[in-house]
């Protein structure tokens, strides 16, 4: 999802039917507002460009829908839980190669992807194949919340004593996260990711954006829509609740706040909010993918 809520200022509790600010017209703030409008809230959801979606947006060219963030929805996901809950389950299709392989050293190998495929490559030999397969055994039951503060790097070099075994699952870590950052990145979120591809990641039919087109079907006319929205602050106000000040300096009063942006854009609409050693430390990460659009498969 685009940027979790980050923030969330509120005042009294016993208010009947709050009016509600949701900034942020990516998945996270879609959801957002859901939950708002079922939990009784009058929403007003602002978004700076002209359509709602985010990273989650898909351009179609040529009858081709081309996804411009995420391309896999992880089945064991908390994303897919949740549409599925609310009745609007994504369709797509699971991939079904006929046969994996790997290319290292020049030579290409059978890349082992279950039982089969470990016991029948070449590119192992027999101890390097136990200790793959012992780990693929732990991941689904490893405690990832006690390595969220350890650099993936770090826990490939403690975990496994071959170089070509590490190297082996940092290709998959970065195959599910599209994040090639070992020395940043986090083992806990990498290995958790890993876990959530091994489930299935489902290519979703119209690419991402039927989510988005879910979603507003699913909220119909509960929400107000503001597009072109050029938020410049958000402030707490004396009664308790917000103000929402846009760049031609108009207010607009509400009794709550939920901003679904990423770090950065919270901290610039309300300095100081995030601590600031929390707030240096952010790196961005970027992903780069390649799609290819065929109008019949190869041979």
């Amino acid at each position: 999802m685009q940027g979790r809520p980050e923030v969330i200022m509120d005042r009294a509790k016993n208010i009947e039917k709050p009016r509600v600010a949701v900034v942020g017209g990516g998945l996270a703030g879609l959801v957002a507002a859901y939950q708002l409008v079922k939990g009784g809230a009058e929403v007003v959801l602002f978004e700076k460009s002209v359509a709602l979606g985010g990273r989650a947006g898909t351009v179609v060219k040529d009858g081709f829908h081309l996804n411009q963030g995420p391309h896999a929805l992880y089945i064991g996901g908390v994303a897919y839980k949740f549409l599925t809950d609310i009745g609007a389950r994504p369709q797509g299709a699971l991939p079904a190669p006929v046969r994996a392989l790997a290319l290292t050293g020049g030579q290409l190998f059978d890349l082992p992807v279950d039982i089969k495929t470990l016991l029948r490559t070449k590119m192992f030999g027999l101890g390097e194949k136990l200790e793959l397969a012992l780990f693929f055994a732990r991941l689904p039951k490893m405690a990832t919340s006690d390595l969220m503060a350890v650099r993936l790097k770090s826990w490939l070099g403690a975990a496994f004593s071959s170089p070509r075994v590490r190297l082996l699952v940092e290709a998959f870590a970065r195959l599910s996260t599209y994040a090639h950052n070992s020395d940043a990145m986090s083992a806990g979120a990498a290995l958790r990711q890993l876990n959530l591809a091994n489930q299935g990641p489902l290519y979703l039919h119209e690419g991402w954006a039927s989510i988005i087109h879910s979603l507003q079907s699913a909220l119909g006319t509960s929400v107000e829509y503001r597009f072109n929205a050029q938020i410049e602050a958000v402030r707490h106000i004396e009664d308790g609740g917000v103000e929402i000040v846009d760049v031609q300096r108009n207010l607009e009063n509400f009794d709550a706040a939920i901003l679904c942006l990423p770090p950065q854009a919270v901290n610039a609409l309300v300095p100081g909010v995030i601590e600031k050693n929390i707030h240096e430390d952010i790196k961005s990460s970027h992903a780069a993918c390649l799609d290819i659009c065929l109008k019949r498969l190869p041979v």
